[in-house]
């Protein structure tokens, strides 16, 4: 089972993990590439703080491109990285926003040092001003 916080809990019994965090000190910065104003190809670079039992115990960097941009919905693809003290997970996939939409599921894509052989889902939870990290890993060997 992993065990490389004490923010992991065992799932189903199978070997498999869920780490959960929440966000602090979000920083956003928008690229508003060609043409102007919101449109597709534009940019978020994000980082944020992942906190565990109040305690900080990570980062959370990612890079979005917005890849459509409608007046009901906006689509972005997203890479990013959850840095925690002993390696890193990264995830990737497509967040479709809409209004009523506050939840994004994620692909686990890999990782490094007690993540290296993960795969799974992250999921980005948004509860009001509460913005929660779920990764539900998966041992892959």
């Amino acid at each position: 089972m992993l065990r490389s916080a004490p923010e992991a809990v065992a799932r189903d019994g199978d070997g498999d993990s869920r780490l959960v965090f929440v966000e602090r000190n979000a920083m956003e910065v928008d690229i508003d590439n060609a043409p102007a104003g919101f449109s597709q190809g534009d940019e978020v670079a994000i980082t944020s703080v992942l906190t565990s039992n109040g305690k900080r115990v990570g980062h959370f960097d990612g890079h979005a491109v917005f890849t459509f941009v409608g007046t009901q919905r906006i689509r972005a693809l997203l890479d990013a990285t959850a840095s925690l003290p002993k390696g890193e997970i990264e995830v990737q996939g497509v967040a479709t926003f809409r209004v009523e939409t506050a939840e994004f599921d994620f692909a686990v894509v890999g990782g490094t040092g007690r993540y290296e052989d993960v795969g799974g889902e992250a999921h980005i939870v948004e509860d009001g001003d509460t913005v929660r990290y779920v990764f539900d890993l998966e041992e892959l060997d």
